[in-house]
């Protein structure tokens, strides 16, 4: 199908990609990329904590929301999870660069922990197809505790 619509023949299209799973291997990472910068614009033009975390959380939801589907499916063949763990590892640290981004911006400190668990977080409300504005309050409260435990600074409600 792909190779039909490029109009260009089948074995063409392998002599770029050695299988099926590559090129949509690429056409997600290459997405993801786009992503990643739609984030990071977004963070720049924050005008809050809470306005930059939740353009990270619709980011990463839209993106979920495109490959739910194509996850399903590969999920459901033998094999899958190859490499998930160090996916999952990039993908954390990804979004625990853009939450620190997003902290830093507006004077808030953040540690590595406090970015990853919040990251983890972000990841989850997107994958279960939740919606960060229904979970906003909560998971921006955690910010607040976490802080408070790891004797950085308080975060309160009302700088969100």
């Amino acid at each position: 199908d792909v190779a039909a619509e490029c109009d260009i023949a089948l074995g063409t299209m392998y002599n770029y990609y050695k299988s099926k799973d590559m090129l949509v291997g690429r056409i997600i990472a290459d997405d993801w990329i786009g992503v990643l910068g739609n984030m990071d614009k977004s963070i720049a033009e924050a005008r809050s904590v809470h306005d930059g975390l939740s353009s990270i959380a619709r980011n990463l939801e839209a993106f979920c929301d495109r490959y739910t589907a194509v996850w399903a499916e590969y999920g459901s063949q033998s094999g899958a999870g190859y490499n998930y763990a160090e996916r999952h590892v990039v993908l954390v640290k990804a979004i625990s660069e853009r939450v620190e981004s997003v902290l830093r911006r507006f004077g808030k400190e953040c540690d590595e922990k406090l970015c990853t668990v919040y990251s983890e977080a972000l990841i989850s409300v997107a994958n279960h197809r939740l919606k960060y504005e229904e979970y906003s309050y909560i998971l921006e409260r955690m910010i607040k505790k976490l802080s408070s435990i790891e004797g950085i600074e308080n975060v309160s409600r009302s700088e969100l």
